[in-house]
């Protein structure tokens, strides 16, 4: 029975030709870092992994259910990914730090969807508001907030903490470090990307917030980050959303066979046969690592 099921279960990848077994996923990598001596951000980095410093690591990655907890002593918040009301997603969370820490907080979340209508234009906008320090450690920042979204034909999960990305169709990032920061106050920022998507067309919509708060610094991101899909007909005029919620089909759950399929996973059964799914060689965009 169990190498039936191995041989049924290989079956079923290698059937799945047009797109990764996940439809949806939530994830969440929090450190703490501990460098008694460091004197900036990218030497307490180093210290942590060293005999003298401390780093701890908890992670989660879901793609059961739509909303992802987490917390430890320095950083909490939720992401919830509720593809009906074109909403994906929604993040938020705070993260603090100590003296002579580096903390960081590492959250994504993605949802595939199958457009079933004519040829249109979706755009995904992300709104986000936050508060942070605005000190300096050596000649570093901090606190750092960054962003990152993009449309992408496929995603894979990579066996590290983010996944890989096939064929990415548009993408923007947003980074603190980059921006005039008040001393005081929320800062407000917005990014939107677009594709053109043609009828049956499968893609994916992946959301990326990295957070570090450094040596007594911290980030306030519980006003949230906020997102939204909107679609446009080719002359530019925008669908309501009846048409929307018509045509943009969300894709939970495992990939569907179909009849013909289900014939030949059946006779790998039969004759005993294990299939072992081929890996194509992919242009991968990576975005950043956590740390």
């Amino acid at each position: 029975m169990m190498k039936i099921m191995s041989v049924l279960g290989l079956a079923l990848i290698a059937c799945n030709v047009s797109a990764g077994l996940v439809s949806q996923s939530l994830g969440s990598l929090l450190t703490i870092r501990d460098c008694p001596t460091a004197g900036n951000e990218s030497q307490c980095i180093s210290e942590s992994l060293s005999a003298s410093g401390n780093v701890t690591i908890e992670e989660q990655i879901i793609d059961t259910t739509n909303v992802l907890s987490y917390g430890n002593e320095y950083s909490s918040g939720t992401l919830l990914l509720d593809p009906s009301k074109f909403s994906v997603p929604e993040f938020k969370f705070e993260i603090t730090s100590d003296t002579q820490q580096r903390n960081g907080v590492n959250l994504f979340a993605y949802q595939q969807y199958l457009w079933t209508g004519e040829d249109a234009v979706i755009e995904f906008t992300v709104d986000f508001n936050f508060l942070m320090s605005n000190d300096v450690w050596g000649s570093d920042l901090d606190s750092h907030y960054n962003v990152t979204v993009l449309f992408a034909d496929d995603i894979y999960a990579s066996g590290g903490f983010f996944p890989t990305m096939d064929g990415v169709l548009d993408s923007a990032t947003f980074q603190s470090k980059s921006e005039t920061m008040l001393p005081t106050g929320a800062f407000f920022g917005s990014m939107s990307i677009s594709q053109n998507v043609t009828t049956n067309q499968s893609f994916y919509l992946y959301t990326q917030v990295q957070s570090f708060a450094i040596n007594g610094g911290f980030v306030d991101s519980t006003h949230t980050l906020t997102s939204q899909i909107n679609g446009y007909d080719l002359s530019g005029a925008t669908l309501d959303d009846t048409v929307l919620a018509s045509a943009l089909q969300p894709q939970n759950g495992p990939v569907e066979v179909n009849e013909p399929a289900s014939i030949i996973i059946l006779s790998l059964v039969l004759t005993g046969l294990a299939v072992r799914r081929r890996q194509p060689n992919h242009f991968i965009a990576q975005p950043d690592r956590p740390n």
